[in-house]
């Protein structure tokens, strides 16, 4: 495990930011990395992709919000056996690691609220909840930005790491199982609308 530690320590590859693309109602699209398509699209949807050769990131942006799809791609890839035998293991030293990391460096007030494993479209997944403060788009009665609760869902198949993350506004009259539950559903929810490689 130590291995796979020094891994994920390793700094994420820069990205190329690509230009803007539009994708119409009914279509799709094929990432140029990561072998994962996404859609079809039921709303008129921008994509926003900034790839370097080894990961990056896209962003799909319609009327209702957005879904951002991080991919890293590991060199060597990760150890079968770790993966299969722990699993958590792996989604949680990657969570420390890189991902919360990489959040914090943007927004440095974000906090770690929960994380759990799981199952979608038969992949096992990890899911994970981070408390983004004043980052939602509701303002409230006295001109301040709600906080946000980025819901995640994390799926390796060892060559790639994909990350999955739609920001839910975390509503002050809910719970905080209510907000963190509502993230969970909607990060899930886009991850059902793209397809990834088994292997």
């Amino acid at each position: 495990m130590r291995r796979l530690i020094i891994y994920l320590a390793a700094p994420f590859i820069a990205t190329a930011c690509a230009t803007p693309a539009h994708i119409p109602p009914g279509a799709k699209y094929a990432s140029p990395i990561g072998q994962f398509s996404c859609g079809p699209f039921k709303l008129d949807t921008q994509v926003q992709p900034a790839f370097g050769p080894h990961g990056g990131t896209v962003r799909f942006i319609d009327e209702i919000g957005m879904t951002r799809i991080d991919v890293e791609e590991f060199q060597p890839t990760l150890d079968t056996g770790a993966l299969e035998q722990h699993p958590e293991t792996v989604y949680l030293a990657y969570l420390a690691v890189q991902n919360l990391p990489l959040i914090k460096s943007a927004v440095p007030g974000a906090r770690f609220l929960d994380s759990r494993p799981g199952a979608i479209n038969e992949h096992t997944v990890f899911q994970s909840a981070i408390l983004m403060p004043g980052e939602s788009d509701v303002i409230s009665g006295d001109g301040k930005r709600l906080d946000a609760v980025r819901g995640q869902v994390h799926y390796t198949n060892g060559r790639y790491m994909f990350t999955i993350s739609v920001n839910s506004v975390a509503w002050p009259g809910k719970s905080s199982k209510e907000q963190v539950d509502a993230a969970y559903s909607n990060a899930a929810s886009a991850f059902k609308k793209c397809t990834f490689p088994w292997k």
